[in-house]
């Protein structure tokens, strides 16, 4: 489990609940995860970052 000691608040938007991220996220002690629809981005942190996730897909020829 990784430490942390400051807690932070993630609200992650509910069409990502298929990501890889939410499990990465819930072994991080002092993270509090919730689930609901954002009007924007993929993931809110404390109420001041936005982030929105973009897979890019890269074929080599």
């Amino acid at each position: 489990m990784l430490k942390n000691n400051v807690p932070i608040n993630i609200i992650i938007d509910g069409r990502e609940h298929k990501s890889r991220v939410i499990k990465s996220l819930t072994g991080i002690e002092n993270v509090t995860i919730r689930i609901r629809q954002l009007s924007m981005g993929d993931y809110q942190v404390d109420k001041r970052l936005i982030f929105d996730i973009i897979n890019v897909v890269c074929e080599k020829q």
